[in-house]
């Protein structure tokens, strides 16, 4: 090990026995045997041209050579600030073993970063450790959760987070608050990513603008809203694909059936049309 890993590897033994003294009632068999692991090894911190910054593998944080620009103390200092995030998702890793549904799969890490994030930054407040904030929408999102369970005793919470998994917390909120939590997600924080490409879209073709509090009402009135605007029908229903990407997989679906049904009446009433065409001729040619 050079120094720079030397000097961060004494650091994370120090974090670690804070974390241990703060969550040793809370832990499950798995993770009280992991801390222990990691107090006996010799190196968990390690420069590798293989991570990107900072990243997590076997039990290992790998830190990238690329960001090492600097003097070795003031990387170390920087570098110091962002290791007890990632020490404490070694202990909370809420993902699930079972394979993720479309909707499941950005929320379940978005969720989980989230959960990492509060913890982390509650630890650090109350041991005065020097800690760069990260992800706050995911730190929003996870601190509503926390403040929505109603549990007074200490502990309760605590072991939630560190022995289940993120769909048992998801029962949990269910059962406190009868919410969604999955749902809460896509509406709050999923719909403000598609925002961004909403503006875009609104620009490209010349659509007047549609503000966040409107979008929602807007979903289920898009065809209606679209052929105000957009009065060549072929390129109508070429747009209106392009904004069905917007949309939750249970909206297209809708939107698909209603434009499904919308071609089956259109070729309904030309194959009409065809057949009385073709019955006239008949009976003026007798």
């Amino acid at each position: 090990m050079n120094q720079l890993e030397i000097t961060l590897n004494q650091y994370v033994k120090e974090i670690l026995k804070l974390m241990y003294m703060e969550y040793k009632d809370f832990l499950g068999q798995e993770d009280d045997l992991l801390f222990f692991k990691l107090f006996q090894k010799e190196e968990v911190v390690r420069v590798s041209s293989m991570s990107s910054f900072i990243t997590i593998k076997d039990s290992m944080i790998l830190i990238s050579p690329s960001y090492l620009g600097k003097s070795e103390e003031e990387i170390s200092d920087i570098l110091k600030q962002y290791i007890p995030f990632y020490l404490h998702a070694f202990f909370i890793h809420p993902y699930p073993k079972k394979e993720l549904r479309e909707e499941e799969i950005e929320f379940v890490p978005f969720f989980s970063y989230g959960l990492i994030e509060y913890f982390t930054r509650a630890f650090c407040q109350k041991y005065s450790i020097t800690y760069i904030n990260q992800y706050e929408p995911n730190f929003s999102f996870a601190q509503k959760f926390m403040n929505q369970i109603p549990k007074e005793l200490r502990g309760y919470k605590e072991k939630m987070i560190f022995q289940n998994d993120v769909f048992y917390m998801c029962e949990v909120y269910k059962m406190h608050t009868g919410g969604d939590l999955i749902k809460k997600y896509r509406d709050n924080y999923l719909k403000e990513k598609d925002l961004e490409k909403l503006a875009f879209f609104c620009e490209k073709y010349s659509l007047p603008y549609v503000s966040f509090s409107t979008y929602k009402d807007l979903e289920k009135k898009m065809p209606e809203f679209l052929k105000e605007h957009i009065l060549d029908e072929t390129k109508y229903f070429s747009i209106l694909q392009e904004w069905i990407s917007f949309f939750s997989l249970e909206d297209k679906i809708i939107l698909e059936r209603k434009n499904k049904n919308g071609y089956l009446q259109i070729f309904f009433i030309l194959s009409s049309c065809v057949f009385f065409g073709i019955l006239f001729s008949m009976l003026l040619l007798r």
